[in-house]
């Protein structure tokens, strides 16, 4: 279940390439599907392949261990995926579903936890099953399940989805079983009127969420937002995963620094390793950025892999330059900054290789 298809797809796939550092890794076939409600917005996707080369369990697609790992980990830090579901079986009547789902049952599949049954109907004009119907007509495989019934809680949530209809190429079976894996992000504690600082034009949480998946951040990156605001971006960032060296940069004076960080902390996150008040186009100020990046990763030496190289991902949400009237386009600024910044790394490497080749030459003599 989402949102709309390519922002799905985007958010989703570089979620999914973050998560296990690999890319290209998924495919999506979009289900036309056609509820007779059509107040009921829904989207679904069949994900028809998720590589994953570590796991010897099978043929490494989405039935796979791995998979489902790294399915569930891209999906918990998605904005525009509701949920996530293994179908587990699919037939023309509940008895075949609970035969199918039976003969393919594998212990090690489901934890020997508790469990419940949850019915979907995507289609008003057909009167919806009765759970105890589905418990009757699929017993074979219930009956395989060792853990307790928990209404409320259940470490196992198994759904029967029926009035699924779609034209015939989806080849849609009336009666799907699945098991939930994995729910999407719960942005309810992101929202503008929960944080402490709050900008007059906040960038909205689930854009936030959107732009650091597509940046594919992940544990131990160097993220740089150069026009900060309120810090929606820095909070994604830090949310999605963790040892997230984060830096912002904004020239607005009224924003509240201490606010921001009050923000992080309520949420146990991990706060901004530097907030610095001034322009990004200016030099000193970049450096001043670079400084707080290095100064974090020296702290972190003992975590993380590497050493401060640069910044892996500069995500934000530039001024439009109408409100704060600004005397460039920030957007172009932002690309001649960064294009200026890899050419000064190439020379400065340039003459480190150089100074090395000196060195070796000297010894050589």
């Amino acid at each position: 279940e989402g949102y709309t298809s390519p922002f799905r797809h985007m958010e989703f796939q570089n979620a999914f390439a973050a998560s296990s550092n690999r890319t290209n890794a998924i495919k999506f076939q979009d289900l036309d599907v056609n509820p007779s409600n059509e107040k009921q917005l829904l989207q679904l996707l069949r994900i028809e392949h998720a590589a994953a080369d570590d796991d010897n369990d099978d043929d490494g697609g989405t039935n796979s261990i791995a998979s489902r790992i790294y399915l569930a980990e891209a999906s918990q830090r998605c904005a525009s995926v509701r949920s996530i579901y293994h179908v587990l079986a699919c037939g023309d009547s509940l008895e075949a579903c609970g035969d199918e789902a039976a003969s393919n049952f594998k212990i090690s599949t489901f934890s020997s936890g508790s469990w419940c049954i949850r019915v979907k109907n995507l289609n008003s004009s057909m009167r919806s099953l009765e759970e105890s119907t589905v418990l009757s007509s699929m017993s074979g495989f219930f009956q395989l399940l060792d853990g307790r019934v928990d209404l409320t809680h259940p470490q196992n949530l198994f759904h029967v989805w029926q009035g699924l209809s779609g034209n015939a190429n989806d080849k849609l079976s009336p009666f799907l079983l699945t098991r939930q894996i994995a729910t999407g992000f719960d942005l309810s504690f992101y929202k503008p009127n929960t944080r402490e600082c709050v900008t007059s034009t906040p960038l909205d949480p689930i854009a936030a969420f959107i732009m650091v998946n597509a940046g594919r951040v992940s544990r131990d990156v160097h993220v740089l937002d150069p026009y900060a605001g309120s810090g929606s971006v820095l909070l994604a960032a830090s949310a999605v995963a963790h040892n997230v060296v984060t830096i912002g940069i904004d020239r607005d004076e009224t924003i509240h620094f201490p606010s921001i960080i009050k923000d992080f902390h309520h949420r146990s996150l991990t706060p901004p390793s530097g907030l610095i008040r001034g322009d990004f186009r200016n030099a000193s100020i970049r450096q001043q950025a670079k400084k707080s990046a290095l100064s974090a990763t020296l702290s972190l030496s003992s975590e993380s892999s590497s050493a401060f190289q640069g910044f892996d991902a500069i995500i934000t949400d530039p001024p439009y330059g109408i409100r704060e009237r600004l005397d460039s386009d920030p957007l172009l600024d932002l690309f001649r900054i960064i294009a200026l910044e890899n050419e000064n790394d190439v020379r400065c490497t340039m003459q480190t290789q150089q100074h090395k080749g000196r060195f070796i030459n000297r010894c050589r003599e």
